[in-house]
Protein backbone atom coordinates (compact mmCIF):
# COMPACT_ATOMS: atom_id res chain seq x y z
CA UNK A 1 0.00 0.00 0.00
CA UNK A 2 1.34 3.18 -0.77
CA UNK A 3 0.48 5.96 1.76
CA UNK A 4 -0.12 9.43 1.57
CA UNK A 5 2.78 11.31 2.73
CA UNK A 6 2.87 13.23 6.24
CA UNK A 7 3.54 16.14 4.72
CA UNK A 8 0.66 16.66 2.49
CA UNK A 9 -1.80 15.11 4.85
CA UNK A 10 -0.40 18.03 7.15
CA UNK A 11 -1.67 20.03 3.94
CA UNK A 12 -5.15 18.28 4.33
CA UNK A 13 -4.79 15.90 1.26
CA UNK A 14 -7.18 12.99 1.88
CA UNK A 15 -6.31 11.32 -1.50
CA UNK A 16 -4.41 10.91 -4.38
CA UNK A 17 -3.79 9.48 -7.58
CA UNK A 18 -0.46 6.56 -6.94
CA UNK A 19 1.30 6.03 -10.76
CA UNK A 20 3.53 3.22 -10.79
CA UNK A 21 5.15 0.90 -13.08
CA UNK A 22 5.00 -1.53 -10.45
CA UNK A 23 3.00 -4.51 -9.84
CA UNK A 24 1.37 -4.26 -6.85
CA UNK A 25 -1.19 -5.94 -4.53
CA UNK A 26 -2.60 -4.86 -1.18
CA UNK A 27 -3.42 -1.21 -1.96
CA UNK A 28 -6.77 -0.45 0.00
CA UNK A 29 -8.20 2.64 -0.84
CA UNK A 30 -7.56 5.65 -3.46
CA UNK A 31 -7.01 5.38 -6.84
CA UNK A 32 -4.09 3.65 -8.27
CA UNK A 33 -2.49 3.27 -12.15
CA UNK A 34 -0.32 0.23 -12.23
CA UNK A 35 1.76 -1.47 -14.48
CA UNK A 36 2.91 1.67 -16.42
CA UNK A 37 5.02 0.17 -19.20
CA UNK A 38 7.69 0.50 -20.21
CA UNK A 39 8.90 0.60 -16.77
CA UNK A 40 11.64 2.96 -15.34
CA UNK A 41 13.85 0.60 -15.24
CA UNK A 42 14.07 0.05 -18.84
CA UNK A 43 14.03 3.86 -19.61
CA UNK A 44 10.27 4.14 -19.23
CA UNK A 45 8.67 7.50 -18.90
CA UNK A 46 8.59 7.29 -15.22
CA UNK A 47 12.53 7.30 -15.00
CA UNK A 48 11.89 10.73 -16.52
CA UNK A 49 9.27 12.36 -14.44
CA UNK A 50 10.60 15.02 -11.53
CA UNK A 51 9.19 16.91 -8.80
CA UNK A 52 6.99 19.65 -9.38
CA UNK A 53 6.06 17.99 -13.08
CA UNK A 54 2.17 17.75 -13.91
CA UNK A 55 0.73 14.70 -14.77
CA UNK A 56 -2.58 14.51 -16.22
CA UNK A 57 -4.94 11.25 -16.35
CA UNK A 58 -7.93 11.02 -18.26
CA UNK A 59 -9.39 7.40 -17.05
CA UNK A 60 -12.52 7.60 -19.27
CA UNK A 61 -10.29 8.18 -22.68
CA UNK A 62 -7.58 5.89 -21.23
CA UNK A 63 -4.68 8.80 -21.13
CA UNK A 64 -1.77 9.34 -19.04
CA UNK A 65 0.53 12.21 -20.24
CA UNK A 66 3.54 13.91 -18.53
CA UNK A 67 3.15 17.30 -19.22
CA UNK A 68 6.89 18.76 -20.05
CA UNK A 69 8.29 19.80 -23.81
CA UNK A 70 9.46 17.22 -25.83
CA UNK A 71 12.64 18.77 -25.54
CA UNK A 72 13.07 18.52 -21.61
CA UNK A 73 12.77 15.20 -22.47
CA UNK A 74 14.92 14.50 -24.52
CA UNK A 75 17.61 15.86 -22.38
CA UNK A 76 16.44 14.34 -19.16
CA UNK A 77 16.53 10.90 -21.48
CA UNK A 78 20.14 11.64 -22.38
CA UNK A 79 21.12 12.44 -18.78
CA UNK A 80 19.44 9.33 -17.61
CA UNK A 81 21.82 6.79 -16.14
CA UNK A 82 19.78 2.74 -15.89
CA UNK A 83 20.45 1.53 -12.53
CA UNK A 84 22.66 -1.85 -12.50
CA UNK A 85 21.16 -4.84 -12.24
CA UNK A 86 21.03 -5.90 -8.51
CA UNK A 87 21.65 -9.30 -9.54
CA UNK A 88 24.66 -11.46 -11.32
CA UNK A 89 23.18 -14.59 -11.72
CA UNK A 90 19.88 -16.73 -10.26
CA UNK A 91 16.23 -15.94 -10.34
CA UNK A 92 16.89 -11.91 -10.61
CA UNK A 93 18.96 -12.20 -13.02
CA UNK A 94 16.67 -14.11 -15.28
CA UNK A 95 13.86 -11.98 -14.35
CA UNK A 96 15.54 -8.58 -15.46
CA UNK A 97 16.50 -10.13 -18.82
CA UNK A 98 14.19 -12.11 -19.71
CA UNK A 99 10.31 -10.93 -18.24
CA UNK A 100 8.57 -8.76 -20.99
CA UNK A 101 6.82 -5.85 -20.02
CA UNK A 102 3.56 -5.22 -18.64
CA UNK A 103 1.61 -4.21 -22.10
CA UNK A 104 3.50 -7.64 -23.45
CA UNK A 105 2.57 -9.72 -20.68
CA UNK A 106 4.35 -9.66 -17.67
CA UNK A 107 5.94 -13.25 -19.01
CA UNK A 108 8.90 -14.90 -19.69
CA UNK A 109 9.87 -14.15 -23.49
CA UNK A 110 11.15 -17.27 -23.98
CA UNK A 111 7.80 -18.31 -23.25
CA UNK A 112 6.20 -16.66 -26.49
CA UNK A 113 5.61 -18.33 -29.44
CA UNK A 114 8.62 -19.17 -31.94
CA UNK A 115 8.65 -20.63 -34.62
CA UNK A 116 6.93 -24.32 -34.77
CA UNK A 117 9.05 -27.13 -33.05
CA UNK A 118 9.03 -30.04 -35.53
CA UNK A 119 7.78 -33.73 -34.71
CA UNK A 120 10.77 -35.80 -33.80
CA UNK A 121 11.71 -38.44 -36.02
CA UNK A 122 10.70 -42.09 -34.94
CA UNK A 123 14.04 -44.11 -34.78
CA UNK A 124 13.82 -47.42 -36.56
CA UNK A 125 14.38 -50.59 -34.38
CA UNK A 126 17.74 -51.51 -36.45
CA UNK A 127 19.06 -47.50 -35.37
CA UNK A 128 18.33 -47.89 -31.85
CA UNK A 129 19.94 -51.66 -31.51
CA UNK A 130 22.70 -50.68 -33.37
CA UNK A 131 23.05 -46.96 -31.23
CA UNK A 132 22.13 -49.17 -28.04
CA UNK A 133 25.10 -51.67 -29.20
CA UNK A 134 27.48 -49.47 -29.54
CA UNK A 135 26.89 -47.41 -25.90
CA UNK A 136 27.13 -50.84 -23.98
CA UNK A 137 30.88 -51.55 -25.90
CA UNK A 138 32.02 -48.21 -25.30
CA UNK A 139 30.95 -48.78 -21.15
CA UNK A 140 32.31 -52.01 -21.16
CA UNK A 141 35.62 -51.18 -22.96
CA UNK A 142 36.05 -48.16 -20.32
CA UNK A 143 34.93 -50.55 -16.94
CA UNK A 144 35.62 -54.10 -17.01
CA UNK A 145 33.17 -54.77 -14.40
CA UNK A 146 30.36 -52.78 -15.69
CA UNK A 147 28.57 -56.29 -17.31
CA UNK A 148 28.80 -57.89 -14.02
CA UNK A 149 27.15 -54.91 -12.32
CA UNK A 150 24.51 -53.91 -14.73
CA UNK A 151 24.44 -56.61 -17.09
CA UNK A 152 20.91 -58.26 -16.42
CA UNK A 153 19.29 -54.55 -15.88
CA UNK A 154 20.84 -53.94 -19.46
CA UNK A 155 19.40 -56.59 -20.77
CA UNK A 156 15.31 -55.97 -18.93
CA UNK A 157 16.11 -52.46 -20.58
CA UNK A 158 17.38 -53.54 -24.31
CA UNK A 159 13.75 -55.70 -24.04
CA UNK A 160 11.77 -53.43 -22.81
CA UNK A 161 13.11 -50.45 -25.33
CA UNK A 162 12.86 -53.34 -28.37
CA UNK A 163 9.24 -54.25 -27.86
CA UNK A 164 8.22 -51.14 -27.37
CA UNK A 165 9.93 -50.16 -30.33
CA UNK A 166 7.99 -52.68 -32.62
CA UNK A 167 4.73 -52.47 -30.68
CA UNK A 168 4.71 -48.31 -31.77
CA UNK A 169 5.67 -49.38 -35.42
CA UNK A 170 3.29 -51.98 -35.64
CA UNK A 171 1.13 -49.12 -34.79
CA UNK A 172 2.18 -46.65 -37.30
CA UNK A 173 2.44 -48.94 -40.17
CA UNK A 174 -1.45 -49.61 -39.20
CA UNK A 175 -1.94 -46.12 -39.52
CA UNK A 176 -0.50 -45.97 -43.11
Amino acid sequence: MLPIPRRLLQQGVRDMVRISDARMSGTAYGACVLHVSPESFVGGPLAFVQDGDLIELDVQARKLELHVSDDELDQRRAKWIPDPSRYKRGFGALYAAHVTQADQGCDFDLLQAGADTPEPEIPVVGVCRKELSRCLHEAVSQDAGFIDRYGSSLCRSAMFIDRNLRSTMARFRGAE
